[in-house]
């Protein structure tokens, strides 16, 4: 065989090396179609669902906690956010009944909720160690404010259902006062740790009137104000008048009072009229004395 002739077996070498060449070109292209497939896909947005449907979600920290839960349960759906213990802090939930928020402490108790209702709506508060400390509720027919002490019993209670009023209790659960507008007048009484009345103060339209009483609910002291003067009143233990101090426009007077209700002494100023139809009236430094039948006895001057 001459020096240009080819053999056989290096014709089969150059068709081998001629495939290999071709393999490598078709996977490069391959490989930049697939580059450019991918710069197009990136380069378009993402779709995005118009609508995301389950019956729970949970949204987790990066430790894989759980912090926030949203679900659909037997009483309705609830929103509740959780601590890094996993100890729910708050709760939205809406139900047939109305909805409500609830709050609690990082010690797992609760502390506070607000609900409305068809009725009404409330805010109750509670202590550290769960007892109720306060308590709001407003409905059609009024609202109502409650303050507990540590021991979880009343202590004031507001209400404006009907004629508003004010409550204040002891430690024994006993009203010691009591604050009321009427339709006429606001007035304010006063217990002792009996319950019973010992002091009330009133203000009508013709002025201010404040009582004692004694612990048989019996009057024992007076005091008045109106456009005509102020007087002060002492009774005795069965309520009848035995002094009476008073000031008009004509000057002070002092009269004092038997059992009987007959005027035995006064001093100041006063009128009496005679049998005869004469009217005697007497200045501040005059003094009458009277008779068990309430007839003048002495007087000076």
């Amino acid at each position: 065989m001459t020096r240009g002739t080819l053999t056989l077996s290096a014709v089969a070498e150059r068709l081998e090396r001629l495939e290999k060449q071709n393999r490598r070109l078709k996977y490069a292209g391959a490989a930049a179609l697939l580059l450019v497939s991918a710069i197009l896909v990136m380069g378009q947005a993402a779709p995005v669902p118009e609508t995301i449907e389950a019956r729970e979600f949970i949204v987790r920290d990066a430790d894989g906690k759980m912090r926030a839960r949203l679900e659909v349960g037997e009483f309705g759906p609830s929103l509740t956010l959780f601590d890094t213990d996993g100890n729910p802090q708050a709760t939205l939930a809406a139900g047939e009944e109305g909805a409500r928020l609830r709050l609690w402490d990082t010690d797992g108790t609760e502390r506070a909720q607000l609900a409305a209702t068809e009725t009404g709506a409330g805010l109750h508060l509670w202590s550290a160690d769960g007892k109720g400390r306060a308590s709001l509720v407003a409905g059609d027919s009024g609202s109502l404010l409650t303050l507990d002490d540590a021991d979880g019993y009343t202590a004031a209670l507001l209400v404006t259902k009907g004629e508003p009023g004010l409550h204040l209790y002891d430690a024994d659960g006993t009203e010691r006062a009591f604050l009321v507008l009427t339709e006429k007048s606001p007035g304010l009484r006063l217990r002792d740790a009996g319950g019973e009345i010992r002091a009330a103060l009133g203000v009508s339209a013709a002025g201010p009137v404040l009582m004692l009483l004694d612990e048989n609910r019996e009057p024992r002291a007076g005091l008045t104000a109106t456009v005509n003067g102020s007087m002060l009143s002492l009774f005795d233990e069965n309520g009848k008048d035995r002094a009476v101090l008073g000031v008009s426009a004509d000057g002070p007077a002092l009269t004092l009072v038997d059992e009987n209700g007959k005027d035995r002494a006064q001093f100041g100023v006063g009128a009496t009229t005679t049998p005869d139809g004469k009217t005697i009236t007497y200045p501040e430094s005059s003094l009458r004395l009277a008779g068990p039948d309430g007839r003048m006895t002495w007087q000076a001057p």
